[in-house]
């Protein structure tokens, strides 16, 4: 082999090289670039609401039984009270579900995923990437910290809303989104009606964890 026909195939492999590096940073930059700052189109999704409370096929309200037919019999079960509520959460492996006593009966109000095992509301799944998962929502800005919504956060702090209420909200490491409906006890919406939300908290612009639950900040 000449030299000038060995130099030509360095030169392709270095370029070769030189393509995946590119490449490689292409990739890092769309999956790990601050979230917060990323600019989203505008889509006609639909808004997170109560329905969006699934893990595989249980909802929000299901009696344990249920929750034992989906998915088995727990690793533990913790009983604790919490201002004068009895709660029960079924441990399972990357699985936590919560149960709220209601009526003598206890019915599922809280889950928190950190598996890969677990789907929730549309077809969405610890390590899926922040970006693609906002956009399974209704998205109406593309610049910003709120997602959608017709109030913020400050509004559950005025004592003047008396309708529906429903945001979603990005932050330095979760994306959560929130739902309320009429009637509140107070004849306005405050942290201590029932409210559903749901939260991903993010680590290198992948989901780390859900959260999703239906019932008051404070009781």
């Amino acid at each position: 082999m000449n030299s000038n026909k060995k130099n030509k195939i360095i030169q392709l492999l270095i370029c070769f090289v030189i393509a995946l590096v590119i490449y490689g940073v292409i990739v890092l930059v769309k999956n790990y670039k601050d979230y917060t700052s990323v600019e989203l189109n505008t889509n006609n999704n639909s808004i997170f609401t109560v329905t969006d409370l699934t893990v595989r096929n249980a909802v929000y309200g299901d009696l344990e039984d249920v929750a034992v037919t989906e998915f088995g019999n727990p690793k533990k079960i913790e009983k604790f009270k919490d201002n004068k509520q009895n709660y029960k959460t079924y441990y399972y492996d990357g699985l936590e579900l919560t149960f709220k006593e209601n009526n003598d009966v206890y019915i599922l109000m809280k889950v928190v995923v950190t598996s890969e095992d677990y789907l929730v509301s549309r077809n969405i799944k610890v390590g899926n990437q922040i970006n693609e998962v906002m956009n399974k929502f209704l998205v109406e800005k593309k610049t910003g910290t709120y997602l959608y919504g017709n109030y913020k956060e400050n509004a559950l702090n005025s004592k003047k809303v008396n309708e529906n209420i429903f945001y979603g909200k990005r932050d330095k490491n979760i994306v959560y989104y929130l739902y309320m409906d009429v009637p509140y006890k107070k004849g306005y919406a405050t942290w201590n009606d029932d409210i559903a939300q749901l939260t991903f908290k993010v680590k290198s612009g992948k989901v780390k964890q859900i959260e999703w639950m239906y019932g008051p900040v404070v009781d």
